[in-house]
């Protein structure tokens, strides 16, 4: 009986409680939040996988919550805007289903709105923004709900809505104690009354809320980038471009942002152009270029580093499923030897000792055929791992490949957006300068003839079918009337490029634009309402 004592107690302290797990829970989630800070993508999103796990088999719904929404912020950090609407969805279907979680629901759906403001799509962005607004008031978190009535006003300055951006911050102008988000508040609120021609206003309070800034030294450097930058499209609407260039670079000078980064190189450029000093507009504009291939680079760098993760979580997994079957195979050995023994010594009382022996001889028997089981069956389960494993890593490399075409596509219609805007600018120069004298005049024919002269098409076609092999040809011979302005214009239509962004590389007006892509598509019989050029081009 002490030995059967002895044995349950083991089996119980060899088991986790469920409080122990949780807590594992909450470690790893402190963990993924000093690796997001460190901006270890990777390394937050191997932890918040195993949360998701964990939580998923141990039915903790606000856990597993939490983690589907984290992971589709990281997502969202790598530009990965599919991969992070999954979880975003997922983790607001939880919501739904528990009323614990209900008012849980309007983080996710914020979330989604910003995929579509970084996709530009502000209307799509304002419908997810206000269902998340209608869940927060319904809730005690004050924070959240301004916070997302700020993301809703700052959607409707990028849609040119000053009145409607008023309107919603009107609602949440009572501070809720939060200084990063009370402080959006007020720079919003400023943006708001410059677009509706308040300038002197907007000046006034900026500058209020600077010298308020400057006195708090643990204020974060995103909040003083944000006014800055304020304070540069005030003093840009007002021509006072020196004043607006001054606050463009302080807001440089204090970002680490790649995304941020390129828009002030973009911003100060325009400034530049504005004011004529062509060459500085010409170097910020190289700026931006460089720190955008940076972004890209450093873009799949981390898509690369999360698909190692996801690999490793697989084998994680595999792992724990390993040692669950272990530990059932091995509770379920020990209880039936404690019954056995139990039977045995019962047994051993009233039966004689050849019935003792034919049972013991049973017993080894037994053994054996479950060793032999387990044996094959650990045989199949490492067939089928290893099976798993190089399907896992074809698909990881398949995946790199794509990325890698995915990037040089995007090398390349960069590089022709930004032949284009320098010949734009230079032709504006031109444009100036043939106002001048005579031996002006002459100077600037020998830089239209520079213009005319200089032809990368050559140069676009020949990295085009490197990276796209086999594509023009098979263009060709199926619509052999295509000229090599049509293939061109395909081209930039495969590398999905805009209407409007095709025009700038050809140096034409959109409508123009518009109807060179009618006329194309009538060369390759396409009805031009019905049918996507895009679509039916990845058919080919």
């Amino acid at each position: 009986m002490v030995f059967f004592f002895l044995m349950t107690f083991s089996l119980i302290q060899a088991n986790p409680t469920q409080e122990d797990l949780r807590k594992e829970c909450m470690e790893l989630v402190k963990e993924s939040l000093k690796d997001v800070n460190r901006k270890d993508y990777a390394g937050a999103l191997e932890k918040l996988l195993r949360i998701e796990l964990m939580a998923d088999e141990n039915k903790w719904g606000d856990i597993l919550w939490a983690a589907k929404n984290q992971i589709g912020i990281i997502y969202m950090f790598v530009s990965d805007f599919a991969k992070a609407s999954d979880y975003f969805q997922e983790s607001y279907s939880l919501t739904q289903a528990s009323k614990e979680l209900y008012e849980m629901g309007a983080s996710p759906l914020a979330n989604i709105g910003l995929l579509y403001v970084n996709e530009k799509k502000y209307e799509e962005a304002l419908n997810f923004y206000y269902k998340a607004y209608d869940i927060a008031k319904r809730g005690k978190d004050n924070v959240a709900r301004k916070n997302i009535a700020n993301n809703i006003a700052d959607t409707y300055i990028k849609l040119g809505k000053g009145n409607k951006s008023l309107e919603i911050l009107h609602e949440e102008e009572k501070p809720v104690n939060n200084v990063g988000v009370d402080f959006k508040w007020k720079v919003i609120y400023i943006k708001a009354i410059s677009i509706l021609g308040n300038l002197e206003q907007a000046e006034e309070l900026a500058q209020k809320l600077y010298d308020e800034l400057n006195l708090k030294e643990d204020f974060r450097d995103e909040c003083f980038v944000c006014l800055v930058t304020t304070f540069s499209e005030i003093y840009a609407d007002q021509n006072k471009f020196d004043m607006a260039i001054e606050y463009a670079k302080k807001g440089l000078a204090k970002n680490d942002e790649l995304t941020t980064i390129i828009d002030l190189y973009e911003q100060i450029s325009e400034l530049y152009y504005k004011k004529g000093e062509y060459q500085k507009a010409f170097q910020y504009k190289d700026s931006a270029l460089i720190t955008t291939d940076s972004l890209s680079a450093a873009i799949n760098r981390s898509q690369y580093e999360i698909n190692k993760t996801k690999f490793k979580v697989l084998e994680y997994q595999n792992e724990l499923q390993a040692k669950k079957t272990e530990l059932y195979a091995k509770t379920k050995q020990q209880k039936s030897e404690r019954t056995l023994f139990i039977i045995t010594a019962i047994l051993s009382v009233t039966v004689a000792f050849l019935t003792y022996r034919a049972l013991k001889n049973k017993v080894i028997k037994q053994k054996q055929e479950a060793t032999i089981a387990a044996l094959e069956l650990e045989k199949e389960k490492r067939e089928h791992q290893l099976t798993e494993k190089q399907l896992e890593a074809n698909k990881l490399k398949r995946q790199q490949l794509k990325y890698e075409i995915a990037e040089k596509n995007r090398e390349l219609s960069a590089k022709a957006l930004y032949l284009s805007s320098r010949n734009k600018l230079i032709g504006d120069i031109i444009h100036t300068l043939e106002t001048d004298s005579k031996e002006t005049v002459k100077q600037v024919k020998t830089i239209k003839n520079f213009l005319k002269a200089e032809n990368h098409q050559e140069n676009f076609v020949r990295h085009f079918e490197k990276v796209n092999p086999g594509f023009l040809k098979r263009l060709k011979e199926t619509h052999p009337s295509l000229t090599s302005n049509d293939i061109r214009f395909l081209s930039y239509v495969f590398m999905n490029l805009s209407i409007k962004e095709i025009g700038v590389i050809f140096n034409i007006t959109y409508n123009a634009s518009k109807k060179r892509k009618q006329r194309i598509m009538e060369k390759m019989n396409l009805d031009s309402e019905n049918d996507s050029l895009y679509d039916y081009l990845l058919t080919v």
